[in-house]
């Protein structure tokens, strides 16, 4: 229907966020808020680096693990935010 003076424009205001958007940023706001404690415990195995198990022998001689990642404190920090 063409534009008529006295009729209400249809639709969302300028500068409103419609539905869908606000639903969309929702769902991943809880996503990340629910895994925060997840990318910490990645940023600490980027910078501390993550071993395989340690091996217990027969006789008691402890080896320990393989590196699954290497340390790397300078790439934890050009990760992380300030």
């Amino acid at each position: 229907m063409p534009f008529q003076p006295g009729n209400p424009i249809r639709g969302n205001r300028k500068g409103k966020p419609n539905r869908i958007k606000r639903d969309a940023r929702e769902a991943i706001a809880r996503f990340v808020d629910g895994n925060a404690h997840k990318l910490q415990r990645w940023l600490n195995a980027i910078s501390d680096g993550l071993r395989a198990p340690d091996v217990t022998l027969e006789d008691g001689t402890v080896v320990p693990g393989k590196w699954i990642v290497h340390p790397d404190p300078e790439r934890r920090s050009s990760c992380s935010s300030p």
